[in-house]
C-alpha cells in the first residue's frame, strides 16, 4: 500500500496556488508595458504643425482643414478640442499621438508667432503690413511679399441682408455704418416704410463681424450702437430676418437663404455690385475678401507645404466651400446658378469699347492681378491660372479674351500700354500652361472701367486686374 507523506500533500494541494500567481504576475507586467508604451506615446506627443493668426479662419475653417489633412495622411482617432481661441486636432499617426495646433488671436498676432519661430503658417485675413514684412525679414524667415511665402486659400463675402417685404434694394456702405451707429433709425430714411430700423449683430468674437467693421465702420469713423441686438450664431439671425420686416442683419454670403441680400451702392459712380459667387469670386464685390497663409521662406518642416498644397487641392476646397467660404474651383463656380444676380453686368453702364469685346462671352469666375508697379501676377493669379487652363482644355474654345485694365495713376495712353501689356503676360502663362495661342486675343483698356476707388490703395489693386472670358 503506498503512503502519502504530509509534506507531499502540503506540495500538491499549493502547487496550483504558486501557479495561478506567477501567471497573474506575468499577465500583469504585460499589461503594464503595453500600458506604458500606450501612455509613454500618448504624453510624449509629437506636435506636427502650428498655426496661428485670424480668428475668422481659425475658429473653423483651419480646424476642419486640418481634420481633413489628418485622415489624408491616413491618421486615425481624429478629434477637434477647442478651448476659446485656441484649437488641437489630435490623431494617431506615425505611430504616436500627433498634434495640429492652433491659436487664433488674430491676424497681428500670427505674424508675430512666425517671425520668433512658435507658428509654421499665418493665417491673415488681409494682406500684411510694411512692418510685419520687416520683421519676419529681420529674422531671416524671407519676405512674405512674395509669391512662394503667400498662399490665397479661399475668400469671404458677407452680405447685408433685409427681409424680403421690405421694398429696399441697394445701399450705401456709409448707410449700412450709419445704421449701426444709431444715426439710421427709420427705414422711411432710406426711402423705404416708416419702420423702425431693428440692426443684428454677431458677438465680439465673430471674424464675420470683425470684416463688417474693418470694412463698414471703421471707415466711416463710427461705432457699433449698444442698441444693436447681439446674437449667437447667423441661422438665428437670418431667421429673424426672415420673420421681421424691419430687422437688417450681416452674414455669410452662403447664408443668406430665403432674405434679401442688398447691393452695394459705391459712391463717386461707381459700379453696384450685389453678392454672388461671381462678384466675391473676382473681388468685385466689396464686402469681399481673400484669406491668406503666410509661410516663412525654406520651411524645415515638411508639413507646412503638404497642408498648403491639401488646402489648395479640390479635397481642401469642397471643406472651404462647405465652410461656408467661396472656394477657388472655377468649374463648380461656372456651372452653380447665380440666384442673386443672374448677370453680373446686366445693370452697370459699361464703356462701348469693352460691352464689344465681351458680347456673346462668359466671363471665367477668376481675376488676375499684379504686383503694384510690376508686370508680376500676384499669389493667387498664379494659382487660378492653373486651374483656368484645366478648365480651358476641356472647353471647344472658339475664343479666349484677355482683358487688362490699369488704376489711374498714370497718364492715359501709360495705363492704355500697361494694361495691354499685362494681358499679354497671362497670354504667355496660358500658353506655357497648354493653351493654343491661336484662340486667345488681348486688349488694353487702361482705366476705362473701374470697379472701386482709386483714391485708396485697395481700390487701386482691384483696378489693377486683368480679366478672363470666354466663347
Amino acid at each position: 500500500m503506498t503512503t502519502t507523506t504530509h509534506n507531499e500533500t502540503h506540495h500538491k494541494n499549493n502547487s496550483p496556488n504558486v501557479n495561478m500567481w506567477q501567471l497573474l504576475l506575468f499577465t500583469g507586467l504585460v499589461i503594464g508595458g503595453v500600458l506604458f508604451f500606450f501612455i509613454s506615446n500618448y504624453t510624449n506627443a509629437q506636435n506636427i504643425l502650428a498655426l496661428s493668426g485670424s480668428n475668422t479662419i481659425g475658429a473653423n475653417l483651419a480646424p476642419e482643414l486640418a481634420k481633413a489633412y489628418f485622415k489624408e495622411l491616413g491618421a486615425t482617432n481624429v478629434s477637434i478640442k477647442k478651448n476659446g481661441t485656441t484649437a488641437q486636432i489630435i490623431g494617431w499617426y506615425d505611430g504616436k499621438r500627433s498634434i495640429i495646433s492652433i491659436s487664433a488671436n488674430g491676424t497681428s498676432t500670427g505674424f508675430g508667432d512666425l517671425a520668433d519661430g512658435s507658428a509654421d503658417i499665418v493665417m491673415a485675413s488681409r494682406i500684411f503690413e510694411e512692418g510685419e514684412r520687416v520683421s519676419i525679414l529681420n529674422v531671416r524667415k524671407g519676405d512674405i511679399s512674395q509669391n512662394d511665402q503667400v498662399y490665397v486659400i479661399g475668400l469671404d463675402g458677407i452680405a447685408i441682408i433685409i427681409n424680403q417685404d421690405n421694398p429696399i434694394k441697394t445701399i450705401t456702405l456709409k448707410q449700412v455704418a450709419d445704421i449701426y451707429a444709431g444715426k439710421i433709425t427709420n427705414w422711411s430714411q432710406l426711402g423705404g416704410k416708416n419702420l423702425a430700423i431693428k440692426p443684428l449683430t454677431r458677438d465680439a468674437s465673430s471674424g464675420t463681424r470683425a470684416l463688417f467693421e474693418n470694412k463698414v465702420l471703421v471707415p466711416n469713423f463710427v461705432k457699433m450702437a449698444a442698441s444693436v441686438i447681439e446674437q449667437s450664431d447667423y441661422q438665428a439671425m437670418a431667421e429673424e430676418v426672415a420673420n421681421d420686416a424691419s430687422a437688417i442683419a450681416y452674414i455669410p454670403f452662403a447664408a443668406v437663404g430665403n432674405n434679401k441680400a442688398l447691393a452695394i451702392q459705391q459712391p463717386d459712380s461707381l459700379p453696384t455690385f450685389a453678392p454672388s459667387v461671381l462678384n466675391i469670386a473676382i473681388e468685385n464685390y466689396p464686402l469681399s475678401r481673400r484669406l491668406y497663409f503666410y509661410t516663412a521662406e525654406h520651411a524645415d518642416n515638411q508639413h507646412v507645404d503638404d497642408f498648403i498644397q491639401f488646402c489648395l487641392s479640390d479635397s481642401g476646397q469642397y471643406i472651404v466651400e462647405k465652410s461656408g467660404y467661396i472656394a477657388l474651383d472655377i468649374e463648380q463656380h461656372i456651372f452653380t446658378k447665380n440666384k442673386t444676380t443672374p448677370d453680373t453686368l446686366s445693370k452697370i453702364e459699361l464703356p462701348l469699347s469693352y460691352q464689344k469685346l465681351i458680347a456673346g462671352a462668359e466671363q471665367l469666375p477668376s481675376i488676375i492681378r499684379f504686383h503694384e508697379n510690376t508686370l508680376k501676377i500676384d499669389a493667387r493669379g498664379v494659382t487660378d491660372l492653373d486651374r483656368v487652363a484645366t478648365f480651358l482644355k476641356k472647353q471647344a474654345n472658339e475664343a479666349i479674351i484677355i482683358i487688362g485694365f490699369s488704376d489711374d495713376t498714370n497718364a492715359a495712353f501709360v495705363q492704355e500700354d500697361l494694361s495691354l501689356t499685362r494681358a499679354e503676360e497671362v497670354k504667355k502663362e496660358l500658353i506655357r500652361l497648354g493653351i493654343d495661342a491661336r484662340v486667345i486675343v488681348t486688349h488694353g483698356l487702361g482705366s476705362t472701367f473701374n470697379v472701386a476707388s482709386n483714391k485708396t490703395k485697395e481700390g487701386r489693386a482691384k483696378n489693377r486686374r486683368v480679366e478672363l472670358w470666354y466663347k
